[in-house]
């Protein structure tokens, strides 16, 4: 039973325009998939951007960031539809245990002992100020962290919003002198501090 060179033809363009149809939905899902990739992306940005915020106002506030670790990022975000689609299952968010939290918490360095906490930004702050003998401004302050820790990488809004916060809570002493102000320890901590150096 052969085919004849017309049969032949008619099958060819169904079959050409079978392909150009499949080819022309699968180009108008991938162009919807990426423009929610997109949207789901500048999403993602502000949540990230929020993040660091209210991070930034809890270590002002002298309290410190436990078991709320930020989800790693996708490292490859493809436009590419995959080759296999592949199912996955919802599901339940888990209770933070003690253990998780020590896991989630950031690496310590090499220096420091093992069952030491990390030091808070308020902490480094406070010793910085301890050390100096004359009282800072926060952009003075902010510059010499940036020299001595910079793995923190503390903005100057940050490191502003912390001394404020150690203000108010009386571990540190706001001083104004015209238009400008400046950071000194509380005397308490300044006493201890001239005292280990006599030592």
């Amino acid at each position: 039973m052969s085919s004849t060179p017309r049969e032949a033809a008619g099958l060819k363009a169904e079959y050409a325009a079978r392909l150009g149809a499949d080819l022309e939905q699968n180009t108008r899902e991938q162009e919807r998939i990426v423009a929610e990739i997109r949207s789901l992306q500048d999403q993602l940005d502000v949540l990230k951007g929020n993040r660091t915020l209210l991070a930034g106002m809890l270590d002002a506030l002298g309290g410190t960031v436990v078991g709320t670790q930020a989800p790693t990022a996708l490292t490859d975000t493809k436009t590419e539809t995959p080759s296999r689609t592949t199912t996955t299952r919802k599901t339940r968010p888990q209770k933070t245990t003690a253990r998780r939290t020590q896991a989630a918490a950031p690496k310590r360095s090499g220096g420091e002992p093992k069952g030491t906490r990390l030091r808070t930004l308020g902490d480094l702050i406070r010793e910085y100020l301890t050390r100096e003998a004359e009282p800072r401004s926060a952009a003075e302050v902010t510059t010499a962290l940036a020299h001595d820790h910079p793995e923190r990488k503390a903005k100057a809004t940050v490191v502003r919003a912390t001394l404020e916060g150690q203000v108010a809570k009386g571990l540190i002493h706001r001083i104004r002198q015209g238009k400008s102000i400046y950071y000194s320890p509380a005397a308490a901590e300044a006493e201890e501090a001239t005292s280990a150096s006599a030592d």
